[in-house]
């Protein structure tokens, strides 16, 4: 599946992916070696994360992260 990247902010990219795959916070957190609270605050924009973060969640679960030119 691809994700847009610009169309979402980076918290709703995550939880996009999470809801998708079915998980709960907690069960993703654990998944990706990460806490409940982390993958919480990572779905608010409490905590920022780098892009690379981003496609290595996706890549994980084989989606595919863009971003596309603005028209």
């Amino acid at each position: 599946m691809k994700i847009v990247a610009n169309e979402y902010s980076v918290g709703e990219v995550m939880k996009f992916i999470r809801q998708a795959e079915d998980m709960t916070q907690e069960e993703f957190g654990n998944a990706i070696s990460r806490s409940k609270n982390t993958i919480k605050d990572y779905e608010k924009n409490k905590i920022k994360y780098s892009f690379e973060l981003l496609l290595k969640f996706a890549k994980k679960y084989n989606y595919r992260i863009t971003i596309e030119k603005m028209k």
